[in-house]
């Protein structure tokens, strides 16, 4: 087992840092550049659920999360948490867990008011060096701890006209 360096710790951080900036900007090509080709993402919804609520393998699909997000929500900001980096069973790999807390803005078309839908997340990733030597998350587990829903102004605090 080879011990990741602390330019490897940064670099994995960035990884779950440019995920949450690509889910949130909708940046479907910007979310590819971050995970292996053959990449897959599964989500637990429980986070205990002995199958993934869905799944996404392949850059072609992983590209479409970020759509997908943005049909149900006019907006998020996930906030990426505590992470930990273990090494793997050689240098070209490694896991991680990262806390997240994902937030989501819907609006209700007939009265304007907003939501905020928030899920706790933990995400499990398994890294593996592109043939480059960059790391890349070669499988995602998303595993959803719990949600909460609040009342939100969508207008981002902007306030009435007088």
């Amino acid at each position: 087992m080879t011990e990741l360096t602390a330019a490897d710790r940064v670099e994995l951080r960035a990884l779950a840092d440019r995920y949450a900036r690509c889910v949130d900007r909708n940046d479907g090509p910007g979310l590819a550049d971050v995970f292996r080709p053959d990449a897959r993402l599964q989500v637990f919804r429980p986070s205990d659920a002995t199958a993934p609520t869905s799944q996404s393998v392949g850059i072609d699909e992983l590209t479409q999360i970020p759509a997908r997000v943005a049909r149900r929500c006019v907006r998020t900001f996930h906030f990426v948490g505590n992470s930990v980096y273990e090494p793997g069973v050689d240098a070209a790999s490694a896991s991680g867990e990262v806390l997240c807390q994902a937030h989501h803005l819907r609006v209700d078309a007939a009265t304007g008011g907003g939501t905020n839908y928030v899920m706790f997340i933990r995400y499990f990733d398994q890294y593996r060096r592109n043939d480059d030597g960059a790391w890349r998350i070669a499988d995602r587990q998303v595993l959803v701890d719990w949600t909460e829903l609040h009342p939100a102004d969508p207008t981002g605090g902007r306030l009435p006209a007088e």
